[in-house]
């Protein structure tokens, strides 16, 4: 059996490290956080679910998992106040840290190779950064601000104290403030033309995307624990354990499915089925648009990553330290790698390669066996 090599990065503490990217990175565009890495998703390229374990590449302070992806660069949060971004070209190579003292609010997001943060203290100080030099280019004070953003045409729209507030890009000035019954605290989705929402006090709204203005509304009494999720139908875990489909036109719940516990990591559609992990540690798969429960698979942990389907597999990491491969039809297990680490977030493919982090300061990159 090959040992892997392990890659360090080296990591230094203190305040932002400038480091310069490629003229020609394409670590750019539309992101929403709430859409998980489902972006980074890929033709099956006959990937039938086996893994071989390529490299790892251990970090100093933990990180939860990649929160931003393109063709080439992999950004993660760590523990330590940092923004990491590695080259994938390179063995995740870290190319560029960003590291605000007081820590960072929300999940970033990255447009046109430049990454919006939003700073803990002061609390909701929006950040413009250049990633090619780690300068500020723009920054504003919105001390309500929650929730990472979402960026539609331009506009940047986040989560507040009192509901969501759309502001113009780059330049962020205001353009709408739409006030809830709650508190958005997650971030909200998005299908080009509405943004979807559910806030503190139970709610789950539709509103225009051009001027803030409801659309619907609908009370599920219960909180919002793993953001929305758009696809056929509107999919939210709530806190009581609950996952609810709601009509994306009209509001209307077409079906929901109680679990023991809440679902963490949000759920994921593909091909008719709704996949989701909760806090008991057991994989689902649902009809979705029945909600009836196709097949389950018990791991040894909290499950709080959100699945990733790859080919004929459902990838999803636990705290038991596992990362899990099943079969997507039948819920079977096909192969499955100890990590060092508990995973608490969603793994990406990129170019064919499956990319993982855990607990532990440790990053992994996977190839399918085929």
């Amino acid at each position: 059996m090959v040992i892997p090599c392990l890659i360090t990065l080296c990591l230094f503490s203190g305040c932002t490290m400038r480091g310069k990217l490629p003229r020609s990175s394409d670590l750019y565009g539309f992101w929403n956080p709430a859409d998980s890495i489902e972006s980074g998703q890929e033709a099956n390229n006959g990937f039938n679910g086996h893994l071989r374990l390529l490299y790892e590449a251990k970090t100093r302070g933990s990180v939860d998992g990649p929160v931003l992806t393109s063709g080439r660069y992999l950004a993660f949060r760590s523990t330590r106040d940092r923004i990491l971004v590695v080259d994938l070209r390179q063995n995740c190579h870290l190319v560029m840290q960003i590291h605000r003292r007081w820590g960072i609010l929300t999940d970033p997001a990255i447009l046109d190779s430049l990454l919006i943060l939003v700073q803990a203290q002061p609390v909701g100080r929006i950040q413009i950064i250049n990633l090619h030099s780690g300068a500020v280019l723009r920054e504003k004070d919105l001390n309500e601000i929650r929730s990472g953003p979402i960026i539609i045409e331009k506009s940047l729209i986040f989560g507040t104290v009192t509901g969501l507030i759309s502001l113009s890009y780059p330049d962020l000035a205001v353009k709408w403030r739409y006030q809830s019954k709650g508190m958005v605290d997650i971030a909200p989705v998005t299908d080009g033309s509405s943004v979807f929402y559910h806030d503190c006090a139970g709610n789950i709204a539709r509103v225009s995307m051009t001027d803030g203005k409801l659309i619907w509304e609908y009370s599920c009494k219960s909180a919002s624990v793993s953001g929305l999720t758009l696809g056929s139908h509107l999919y939210g875990g709530l806190a009581d354990g609950r996952l609810m489909a709601l009509d994306t036109a009209s509001g209307q719940e077409i079906w929901h499915h109680q679990a023991e516990f809440p679902i963490r990591g949000g759920v994921v559609e593909d091909d008719g089925k709704i996949y989701s992990g909760g806090g008991d540690g057991v994989v689902n798969c649902l009809d979705a648009e029945t909600g009836e429960k196709r097949w389950s698979f018990q791991t040894d942990g909290v499950i709080s990553a959100r699945p990733l389907i790859y080919g004929q597999a459902m990838l999803i990491g636990s705290q038991d330290r596992t990362f899990y491969s099943l079969d997507k039809e039948t819920g079977r297990q096909i192969a499955n790698q100890r990590l060092e680490g508990a995973i608490s977030q969603g793994a990406v493919v990129i170019g064919g390669r499956i990319y993982a982090a855990c607990r532990k300061s440790r990053i992994y990159c996977f190839e399918g066996i085929k």
